[in-house]
């Protein structure tokens, strides 16, 4: 065990780019700014990059955490046999050094694998051990933004707060100050959340 966190430490040493797999929803994003934050704080001189679906890229981009967004277009870009070989080629060309996928899915381990990506963790679920170079368990009666966290135990990073983060903009603001009740609460439905 002591033999594989020297290795992992001397691994870490060299992580100038991450890449974060975590592209769905707007919650997801949310749940997910603890591990971002604790990556930048851990590699403040690495360029992290947030593969990120077309619905979530306005978040992303307020999260200081985040250097640069790729987009996983499955609709347009990235669709059928063709997309997921541009997908590939993209994910390549950032020369990754570290993949964390907070996904669970094959596909979500499988393209930082064929990427070429040096070091891989995550979920080892869906059969996707032999993918990562570092899975560890899913845990289904924790927290998720604690799940996320533990994947970078993997690497050797401790600790964390699981508080979330959401920056918004002025306009942001305005729109929500047009949009309050008289009291200034809102109310909202979100069905699948």
């Amino acid at each position: 065990m002591r033999r594989e966190r020297d290795l992992m430490r001397r691994q870490s040493e060299r992580i100038d780019r991450i890449l974060v797999v975590r592209p769905r929803y707007v919650g997801d994003v949310l749940l997910a700014t603890p591990t971002l934050r604790n990556l930048k704080e851990s590699f403040p001189r690495a360029r992290l990059t947030f593969l990120a679906s077309p619905a979530v890229t306005d978040v992303v981009e307020r999260c200081p955490y985040v250097d640069e967004i790729l987009v996983l277009d499955r609709k347009g870009q990235h669709r059928g046999l063709a997309g997921k070989l541009r997908l590939i080629r993209d994910l390549r060309h950032g020369e990754f050094d570290l993949a964390v996928v907070l996904m669970r899915s094959f596909s979500s381990a499988l393209y930082p694998f064929l990427a070429g990506c040096r070091l891989r963790i995550g979920f080892n679920t869906e059969w996707r051990g032999p993918l990562l170079t570092h899975g560890v368990r899913y845990d289904t009666d924790a927290y998720e933004a604690e799940c996320f966290l533990s994947v970078l135990k993997t690497i050797g990073i401790e600790g964390g707060t699981c508080s979330l983060e959401m920056r918004t903009t002025s306009e942001d603001r305005a729109f929500a100050d047009a949009h309050a009740r008289g009291d200034g609460s809102f109310r909202t439905v979100r069905p699948g959340s």
